[in-house]
């Protein structure tokens, strides 16, 4: 047993050596920062040493003393030398408390977000989710041998076909591959099993009526699921344990076809470059939309403010947001109009008060709030009597809001100070 004279002994030591060590640790690096500059005040050794170094230096050895410590205490505990986290299980829970505590600071501006309008509406979750029949359903870019006979999808979420030689292929996949690695085969059929059914959204329909899924529960009652638009994009997960097993399906042939391995390889090839075949891009992108006369007269004339584009969300007509975006990277000047999956509160009130446009509320709030110097107009757009009734009200407002350019159905108004008609 260690005299209380041997035992402060040992105990300085360390602590020398462990004050030696830190000190040692932020010398080395990829830069020569210098210790008697950084102590003098002297840039950018000061910074090195003292800002990045050894805050990381002194995070890593509170770092290894906690687990030390801990160690300490579990073998104290149950007084056994093997004692440790791994041992009994703590580790998994260590962990899953690591993940709370580094998630939790992003779920707190989540919540926030969620309450002025940043989350999924239930009807587009369930519009923009997966059918049983999408699996079966190739994209329309796609040619495969058997087009004419299966129908095509248009939209890439729903266009979820992975060919049903990678089907054939998992299946045997799912058949055999048991027998090679059983955990990693069990793994890919239930990330597959688990992201089909997550991709069919909160409810499947079926017939007159609805069969409500698992889905529908995490979108109620676990943060982030109501931030997806598209369940349908889960897919992704379930293609990748199909690819999976359909790998180990053709590697498992391949094995028992040892004797004509290169050939049914190249035959096997071939017919999934068959299936695979796709149209010219060439035939798939078109033309970019001409420019804006509107947009265009702003550019040159320098114009500076934020624009509103009319008409502004208007039911299907809403693609026209998109067209809006793109037209005004003639000039880039802030855009009210937009098109995203998202959809602030505040914007909506923004449409609420331009249904009625132009009035001298709808006027001063433009200008107050969004701000807006100029309203591009495409009469073009608004069908009879709503586009008479918007050019009397441009007419009514023209000392506020004159008229500063028009070009066939395109008309660009400025806003000025003041919002009473004349």
């Amino acid at each position: 047993m260690l005299s209380p004279a041997k035992f402060w002994s040992a105990v300085s030591l360390s602590l020398l050596l462990f004050l030696l060590a830190l000190i040692g640790m932020t010398l080395i690096g990829t830069s020569g920062a210098e210790l008697s500059r950084a102590l003098a005040g002297l840039s950018p050794d000061k910074e090195i040493l003292f800002q990045v170094r050894l805050p990381r230096v002194l995070l890593a050895a509170l770092a290894g003393g906690a687990l030390a410590l801990a160690g300490v205490v579990f073998q104290a505990l149950l007084r056994d030398a093997l004692a440790e986290p791994y041992t009994l299980g703590v580790q998994s829970g260590a962990a899953l408390g690591a993940v709370i505590a580094i998630c939790l600071p992003f779920l707190i501006p989540y919540t926030r977000n969620r309450e002025r309008g940043f989350y999924r509406r239930y009807e587009d979750v369930a519009h923009y989710s997966a059918s049983l029949s999408d699996y079966l359903s190739p994209s329309r870019f796609n040619r495969p041998p058997y087009e004419r006979w299966v129908p095509s999808q248009s939209r890439s979420e729903k266009a979820l076909l992975p060919g049903f030689g990678a089907f054939a292929l998992a299946l045997v996949g799912v058949g055999v591959g048991r027998t090679r690695d059983r955990l990693f085969w069990l793994f890919c059929v239930a990330l597959a099993a688990v992201a089909v059914v997550l991709s069919l959204g909160p409810e499947l329909r079926w017939g007159t009526g609805t069969l409500p899924l698992p889905y529908r529960f995490f979108y109620r009652h676990v943060p982030g699921f109501d931030s997806i638009r598209v369940p349908a994009r889960i897919s992704v997960l379930a293609l990748i344990g199909i690819a999976v097993l359909a790998g180990l399906g053709a590697s498992t042939l391949l094995t028992k076809l040892s004797k004509w391995e290169r050939p049914f390889a190249i035959a096997l090839l071939g017919l999934l470059l068959l299936e695979y075949r796709t149209y010219s891009l060439e035939s798939v992108f078109l033309e970019a939309p001409a420019a804006s006369a509107a947009h265009l007269w702003l550019a040159q004339e320098n114009a500076q403010g934020g624009v509103l584009v009319l008409p502004i969300h208007e039911d299907r007509e809403i693609i026209h947001e998109s067209l809006a975006m793109y037209q005004s990277t003639a000039h880039f000047q802030p855009l009210v109009n937009g098109y995203s999956g998202w959809w602030p509160n505040d914007y909506w009130e923004l449409v609420g008060r331009l249904r009625h446009f132009p009035t001298a509320r709808s006027l001063r709030f433009l200008l107050e709030r969004a701000p807006v110097r100029y309203v591009v107009v495409h009469y073009d757009r608004i069908p009879e009597p709503r586009r008479r009734k918007l050019e009397k009200g441009m007419e009514r407002y023209r000392e506020s809001m004159p008229l500063v350019f028009r070009l066939g159905n395109e008309a660009v108004y400025e806003i000025r100070e003041r919002a009473d008609p004349s």
